[in-house]
């Protein structure tokens, strides 16, 4: 792919991903290393979650470059050309990609909410250096397991239509071509530039711990 038409997005991981629930307290400083792209392995609810989030961020690209007049082609259809898909599945993964990408953001607002109030109730993060962090309400644990069974079944839904034997070519893609182009970061989600030559570029983050709230 000539590099002339390789458009650089940004796109972050939900704002405020259940994952990492960094509540930014003024006065912690504990450091984090970022892991090497292979030091770890990422969970395979967070590689379709940013499958179809990435999908979703391109063909909204898409559709706004198609309104100033441009060709937004090359995004609209970046994962059909690069998986090989037929029309009918690139359809299906369209349909999938965007009905789980409202289910989520849906999860990831309940959690927003939640988070709101914990700050609201602690001075908006601030704390003395006496004071310990607040622990993360279950409400948080039991939306973050939610949100990974939406992808999960999103998951299921996407080999549903494809078919066993179609689905496994597509899966085998995905772990050879588009998760080595993952960034992996061991807590905090963060804005990462990506280029559609070889799909996304992401950051994973964990599920909701106490640790280093």
């Amino acid at each position: 792919m000539k590099n002339n038409r390789i458009l650089l997005l940004g796109f972050s991981i939900a704002g405020l991903v259940i994952a990492g629930l960094g509540f930014n307290f003024q006065g912690q400083k504990k450091q984090l290393k970022e892991a090497a792209p292979q030091a770890q392995a990422i969970p395979e609810f967070e590689i379709y979650r940013q499958l179809f989030h990435h999908h979703m961020a391109m063909r909204k690209k898409a559709d706004e470059l198609e309104k100033e007049g441009k060709n937004g082609r090359f995004l609209r259809k970046f994962y059909q050309e690069q998986a090989r898909l037929t029309d009918d599945e690139a359809r299906a993964f369209d349909e999938i990609a965007s009905r789980c990408e409202q289910e989520v953001a849906k999860q990831d607002a309940k959690a927003k909410a939640i988070i709101d109030r914990l700050r609201a109730r602690n001075g908006n993060g601030k704390l003395t250096k006496d004071d310990s962090p607040p622990v993360p309400p279950p409400e948080l644990r039991s939306l973050w397991d939610e949100r990974n069974a939406i992808v999960t079944r999103a998951k299921y839904a996407l080999q549903a239509a494809f078919g066993d034997s179609e689905f496994a070519r597509f899966e085998n893609y995905v772990n050879h071509d588009v998760v080595p182009q993952f960034v992996v970061a061991p807590n905090h989600p963060r804005p990462t530039p990506m280029g559609p030559k070889h799909g996304p570029q992401v950051v994973t983050a964990p599920s909701p711990s106490t640790q280093g709230m």
